[in-house]
């Protein structure tokens, strides 16, 4: 179908993203002509999504710093992900235990907690819960990340909940979620946008 000297933009604009993005919870991938390095082939899990603007949390860009070099009392290896450029210094629990205190439902058995005094990570890990932990999370301003979809710099997936907690590692889970786009959408897995190296 394309050619490896079809410019990006000729070809990202050949698909068209056919899912709904009316409301939460849905994702945002990056497509291949996203010109932030920050973004580079991230998934964004959006839960909020208003007249207010939109947020959301990246899934799948994991930080060098993990809970246990912060926390001595943290006992296993805990990795921490960087879930976008706001509110970077604060720390974001992610996870499916709804009696945990202070936690608000960004979708249905999918908590968020930014109070994490008192809890006992040694425990969860123990229990095998389903969590994540991460630096800052991602916010538009109203219209704001409609003009990014127009612009074709963000396809919009259906939520599915296997990725929250997914351990594929950043490339990978970005490749498979193209690929729920439609097998179409793989031969974009390989474009390079020259804005910046991948």
């Amino acid at each position: 179908m394309f050619n490896d000297e079809l410019n990006i933009s000729s070809a990202i604009h050949f698909f068209e993203n056919t899912q709904s993005f009316e409301k939460p919870p849905f994702f945002l991938l990056a497509s291949p002509s996203m010109n932030d390095p920050f973004f580079s082939k991230t998934l964004i899990f959006v839960y909020e999504f208003s007249l207010k603007g939109t947020q959301g949390i990246i899934l799948n860009k994991k930080s060098y710093s993990k809970l246990d070099d912060l926390n001595p009392l943290v006992k296993e290896p805990i990795p921490i992900f960087r879930g976008g450029p706001v509110y970077s210094e604060t720390l974001f629990l992610v996870h499916m235990k709804e009696d945990i205190p202070y936690s608000d439902e960004l979708c249905e058995g999918i908590f968020m907690s930014e109070d994490i005094e008192g809890i006992d990570f040694n425990v969860l890990v123990k229990e095998k819960e389903n969590f994540r932990m991460f630096t800052g999370i991602c916010q538009w301003r109203p219209k704001q990340i409609e003009e990014e979809i127009r612009n074709k710099s963000w396809f919009v997936l259906n939520f599915d909940p296997s990725f929250i907690f997914s351990p594929l590692s950043q490339k990978e889970m970005w490749t498979e979620a193209l690929g729920k786009l439609g097998e179409e959408y793989l031969i974009l897995k390989n474009f390079t946008n020259k804005a910046y190296l991948n």
